[in-house]
């Protein structure tokens, strides 16, 4: 897919940070689930674990980190969904 340009930024509920394509995507859920340990599997999203951190992917190019605060820390976690 090569370089994915995404924002990181506190997510609205406070529930914590999401990064998000900057242009419009499709994520390949069964590309992503091959790739990470997948915790639960939809058409629409994923939870797959990354590091000891849980990371909800959405198939829009949206991704939510419930327990990281750290943007750097976030945005190679990113990276690699994004990569996959």
């Amino acid at each position: 897919m090569g370089h994915m340009d995404f924002t990181v930024e506190l997510c609205k509920d406070k529930g914590g940070w999401a990064a998000k394509p900057k242009v419009q995507t499709k994520l390949d859920l069964g590309k992503i689930s091959s790739q990470f340990t997948t915790l639960i599997k939809t058409p629409i999203l994923l939870v797959v674990k990354i590091q000891g951190h849980d990371v909800i992917v959405h198939g829009h190019g949206e991704l939510i980190f419930k327990d990281l605060e750290d943007r750097e820390e976030i945005r190679k976690l990113a990276e690699k969904v994004y990569h996959a």
